[in-house]
């Protein structure tokens, strides 16, 4: 069978830059939020421009958010830059990191966004712990790699609540990255996400109970935390759904998961529908199609599409042999590590 099914867990991807709608006491601030919210901006300004000179933190974080996104204004980082060191507020505080991280309107400075985090971490704000525990467990930009501080940061966001912090504590736990390698709590962390709608928790609780990781296996089970993350449109588990179907023969299934899948350029999708194409289950036979699908999930660089692909250049399947192009994909294929492009390689 030319299919393959991805198994890795995630980590999650989450927006790590927040606006500062959630904090506001002051009745004005408040509408002014909700303005926001409903993206009525010119009267969001009325209501907060007044509180925000009288000193209100809030106020001024909110107009930092406008500044930043540009809403209702200019978009212009260096306003919101400036509103938010003059707020002060943790979630301000937070997005001053984020900027420095992220060299938006301020030179790119690792050590400064590390700072900023600390300080908001230290605030309670949970997100902020979570960003510093993105920035150590990926060490990218001049800060090197520590799953220990990663971890403990994570722990120290998911304390406050942070439901995606959560989930990459679990894929800490599950690989024993900076602690002790705990399937059971990393399947904690993963269940007390998902019920929070976090959909990669779903997706990665979907996954334990397909192999019984943590827990007793169970399909069921499976297919409700697939069938949640995909209603989110997540991408992998729309693909983890098309693989049930497909291995039930339940074609129909199969196909509509692929297909919302492949959408997204998920290429194990679009080449489980190109091997679905290529021997008509649940749709006419098709082998140009399939090689459609083929090529599409092989120029993404996907190697078992381009092992299936090079079979059909190889064969002349879905038109004229070319051993060239053949050669070519099976090389690609292989120096991925791809078994069957290798042996392949042997006989050409």
């Amino acid at each position: 069978m030319k299919k393959s099914s991805f198994k890795a867990l995630l980590l999650g991807t989450v927006f790590i830059f927040t606006a500062s709608l959630v904090f506001a006491q002051n009745s004005n601030v408040e509408r002014g939020k909700q303005e926001i919210v409903n993206k009525n901006y010119k009267e969001a300004i009325r209501l907060l421009e007044p509180e925000a000179n009288k000193g209100d933190v809030e106020a001024i974080a909110n107009i930092g958010d406008m500044y930043f996104y540009g809403w209702g204004v200019t978009q212009n980082y260096d306003k919101a830059r400036s509103l938010y060191e003059k707020s002060g507020t943790s979630m301000s505080l937070n997005n001053l990191g984020f900027m420095y991280e992220k060299g938006l309107g301020v030179p790119q400075d690792s050590q400064k966004a590390i700072s900023y985090y600390e300080k908001a971490g230290k605030m309670n704000n949970g997100r902020s712990w979570h960003n510093l525990g993105l920035i150590y467990f990926y060490g990218e930009n001049g800060i090197p790699q520590n799953y220990k501080r990663a971890a403990t940061c994570f722990i120290k966001a998911v304390e406050l609540n942070h439901i995606a912090a959560c989930n990459e504590l679990g894929i800490m736990y599950e690989n024993g990255y900076g602690t002790k390698q705990d399937i059971n709590k990393a399947f904690n962390c993963f269940s007390k996400a998902a019920e929070a709608e976090f959909d990669f928790s779903q997706l990665n609780l979907g996954r334990y109970y397909k192999y019984g990781k943590g827990c007793t296996a169970d399909l069921d089970k499976a297919i409700y935390w697939f069938t949640k993350a995909a209603e989110q449109g997540n991408s992998l588990a729309q693909c983890e759904l098309g693989d049930i179907y497909l291995e039930s023969k339940d074609y129909e299934n199969a196909l509509t998961y692929y297909t919302l899948s492949a959408e997204q350029n998920n290429t194990t999708a679009l080449n489980n529908l190109g091997f679905m194409t290529e021997n008509g289950y649940g749709v006419k036979q098709d082998y140009k199609i399939a090689a459609d699908f083929y090529k599409k999930a092989a120029d993404l660089g996907f190697d078992v599409a381009q092992t299936n692909l090079a079979f059909f250049y190889l064969d002349g399947t879905a038109g004229k042999k070319d051993l060239n192009k053949a050669i070519e994909l099976f090389k690609k294929a292989a120096a991925q590590g791809n078994q069957t492009a290798k042996e392949a390689l042997e006989q050409y």
